[in-house]
């Protein structure tokens, strides 16, 4: 299994190490044939059983991943569409936030010079000529 299977092999050592079968060294794969686990209370099975089922359910998902990658993609590009349109609904209201605070302050300062200007048109020059 090491030489043909290295990658199979080398999942059941993590596995293996994730159930505490070993700390210190690596089992060597008679060793590994020999460990029991008990998945659940009072059933005792061997570890390699488990394991390997294990792989074979993580195949299984790579497999059906694979099969219906364009459904995957689809349905990515169509979750990134909606959160897209969700940020420019919430981007709208600061938008118009924005264009009415310039369009206030524009009109504000038409405002003031308005009122400048008719000060100035109703402002008296009573200063004397004064000729030397």
């Amino acid at each position: 299994m090491q030489s043909k299977y290295p990658e199979l092999y080398k999942n059941i050592l993590i596995q293996a190490e994730n159930h505490g079968l070993f700390t210190d060294t690596e089992p060597t794969p008679a060793e590994l044939a020999a460990f029991d686990v008990s998945p659940e209370p009072n059933v005792v099975v061997k570890f390699v059983k488990v394991a390997i089922a294990h792989v074979f359910k993580v195949a299984e998902d790579v497999l059906w991943a694979d099969e219906n990658i364009v459904k995957i993609k689809q349905a990515v590009i169509t979750i990134k569409e909606k959160r897209l349109l969700k940020l420019m609904e919430l981007e709208m209201p600061r938008r118009i936030n924005d264009d009415l605070s310039r369009i206030f302050f524009r009109t504000l300062s038409e405002l003031r010079k308005h009122q400048l200007w008719r000060q100035a048109k109703n402002t008296v020059n009573i200063t004397p000529k004064v000729s030397y």
